[in-house]
């Protein structure tokens, strides 16, 4: 009975361990990542902060916070949103200068608060079971110029469990659907 107990417990914790978090690097699916093209009609600046351009894990007292850099993400993002300008773009876009002053991608996995008193194996075993069953939330940012003209979209989207690929995929293709209309909105002005 204790070796069945042992079995469920360490299965249980394997479970929860590995519903944690969120994935590493995030390779977009080829449908979306359009080849790069050597030539566009526009010119993109990227002027983000450095903070931007590569990946980071940091925690506070909400949780921990995964950033991800264009070290991480597969294309890069320069190349990303040159690619999606250029294919939905070009014509409005021809002449002008894109500015990119932020592109922002992480993923927020709340803390999980365990009673000071509890047994280590316990603590464990709640975090993991707890991580399962808690919404991590993926955001996405985007912002800059067309010309002297701003333009800023947020995406955000709330997953259970692990955070995959697909779930960033899907949060960053939505926020560069929008990030198209407003440029549009800005490339018209």
């Amino acid at each position: 009975m204790r070796i069945l107990f042992s079995v469920v417990l360490a299965a249980l914790v394997s479970l929860g361990l590995s519903a944690c978090g969120s994935t590493a690097n995030v390779k977009l699916n080829p449908k979306i990542a359009t080849a790069i093209p050597d030539k566009t009609s526009f010119v993109l600046k990227d002027a983000r902060p450095d903070a931007e351009r590569v990946s980071s894990i940091s925690g506070g007292s909400a949780g921990e916070t995964r950033s991800y850099g264009d070290d991480t993400l597969t294309p890069p993002v320069p190349d990303l949103l040159k690619a999606w300008l250029h294919n939905k773009l070009s014509a409005e876009l021809a002449g002008k200068q894109v500015t990119l002053e932020q592109f922002s991608v992480s993923v927020l996995d709340p803390a999980i608060v365990i009673a000071p008193n509890t047994a280590p194996g316990t603590a464990l075993l709640v975090k993991g079971l707890e991580s399962m069953f808690s919404q991590k939330i993926v955001y996405v940012r985007v912002g800059g110029k067309v010309g002297a003209e701003e333009f800023y979209v947020k995406e955000s989207a709330n997953f259970q469990g692990r955070v995959a690929e697909q779930n960033v995929e899907a949060t960053l293709t939505r926020a560069l659907d929008m990030a198209v209309e407003d440029i549009r909105r800005a490339a018209a002005k």
